[in-house]
């Protein structure tokens, strides 16, 4: 951390500015509502960053800047809004959910503690999603559903974590630029990759607060909720990318002996292996070997 981030974090929370990133790929009304909501929030320092394909004209607002990035994935989008940013922290939203009004207000408190690297709340079915959509996010909060995940999507104790999706997480700038930001080769899974490089790389940590609240369009029951979430990229991008980098050893040749080195070496906890191990087995279409 920057000696000038550490005094803006340290007894002053309220006065640390932020930038909110939104990666998008085109206009669209959640995105619209997204912006508004941000608009409304109740913080006294922050800049909304939209990063669509192409310019938005109509996002015409003294607090919001459309960056153009071309056809390239939210990982890298993500990364360009960072380094449009001077902001000591980098708050990362998807554009279909909007947060609560004291969002940031209740995320930056945390960042009084150094050690704190990341914080992330939990993501709740928007309040005025239709029927089906609120049946897809029963699925998300139910045991069977979420499992041991059930705290993303409602709230719950605070507690800290060792990975947490980019859909809700503000993170220090500071940290952005000692990882190296999202890494790009990966999609989805640059979100756990970056835990993985907050908490085993630089020891820090990341906080859950469900206080630190957003409202997440769910996808409706049944076809399209059982599509994998894809920050509105579904129709414009290849299909998810195998983590190969990360996890050689969940490859089709690999070992069974290989796959148990890589869980007992350490370099990912159970969550995050377990995370990763299902999106890979959604990459490669390989579910039933992935659930032995």
């Amino acid at each position: 951390m920057t000696g000038a981030e550490g005094r803006m974090c340290q007894g002053e929370g309220q006065r640390v500015r932020v930038s909110i990133i939104i990666p998008v790929k085109a206009d669209n009304a959640n995105l619209r509502q997204c912006v508004e909501e941000c608009l409304a929030l109740d913080y006294p320092d922050f800049e909304i960053l939209v990063l669509p394909d192409h310019p938005i004209h109509e996002l015409d607002d003294p607090g919001v800047k459309c960056i153009p990035t071309g056809s390239v994935g939210p990982a890298e989008k993500r990364n360009e809004g960072m380094r449009h940013s001077d902001a000591a922290l980098l708050a990362f939203i998807d554009d279909d959910a909007y947060p609560a009004r004291n969002w940031l207000k209740n995320a930056v408190r945390h960042f009084d503690d150094e050690q704190i690297a990341a914080v992330g709340g939990p993501a709740v079915t928007a309040e005025h999603d239709g029927l089906r959509q609120k049946a897809g996010g029963l699925v998300y909060s139910s045991l069977m559903g979420g499992g041991s995940y059930r705290y993303r999507c409602v709230p719950q104790r605070q507690r800290e974590v060792d990975d947490y999706p980019s859909c809700n997480l503000v993170v220090r700038r500071s940290v952005m630029e000692r990882v190296g930001g999202f890494q790009t080769s990966f999609w989805p899974g640059e979100d756990t990759a970056l835990c993985v490089d907050i908490t085993k790389h630089l020891g820090k940590k990341i906080m859950y607060d469900p206080e630190v609240l957003i409202y997440h369009h769910r996808r409706p029951l049944f076809l399209l909720h059982l599509k994998r979430r894809d920050f509105s990229f579904s129709s414009h991008s290849p299909g998810p990318m195998i983590l190969e980098l990360l996890l050689p050893a969940l490859s089709r040749n690999s070992s069974l002996d290989n796959r148990k080195k890589l869980r007992e070496s350490k370099l990912l906890t159970d969550s995050q292996f377990m995370r990763v191990k299902y999106m890979y087995a959604i990459s490669a279409g390989e579910w039933l070997r992935c659930l032995t």
